[in-house]
């Protein structure tokens, strides 16, 4: 991807390897909760739950940027919680962020909006705080699938 961006705008991001990072990490994360559902779940259900639960995350993005528009404090905390409940959009977030840090003028604006909501800074427990969530989902997969009829 980062070949076809520079191939097409001329352009090499400042930082690769952090936000590839949270993005990889967000994506072990939607990994590991369909994993689990997939052991609580039928597919049908299984299916239909990831979606929602990865609608979610995006809708916790855009209530970011719409709450920072309009100052809305509350609109703001709520999007913040879901993130932390969600952490893969916590990291699609710092990831963005962390992409568009050194970007200035339309480029930076365009790439800090996205396409389903502005990046934020992750702050230094997010990476924790991913790891130990995608560790407890792991261990409740491996209990449920422990406990399931085979």
């Amino acid at each position: 991807m980062i070949v076809i961006v520079h191939a097409a705008g001329g352009r090499w991001p400042d930082r690769v390897v952090g936000p590839g990072a949270a993005l990889a990490g967000g994506v072990v994360i939607l990994v590991a909760l369909s994993l689990l559902g997939s052991v609580l779940l039928s597919s049908v259900a299984n299916g239909i739950a990831m979606f929602m639960v990865f609608g979610a995350g995006l809708v916790a993005g855009l209530m970011n940027t719409i709450g920072d528009a309009l100052s809305s404090q509350t609109l703001e905390r709520i999007a913040h919680d879901i993130s932390l409940a969600l952490p893969f959009a916590a990291l699609y977030q710092a990831g963005l962020h962390a992409l568009a840090a050194d970007q200035t003028g339309f480029n930076g604006l365009l790439v800090n909006l996205g396409p389903f909501g502005s990046g934020r800074a992750g702050g230094p427990g997010l990476d924790l705080w991913a790891a130990v969530y995608l560790l407890a989902v792991g261990a409740l997969a491996v209990f449920g699938f422990t406990r399931r009829d085979l």
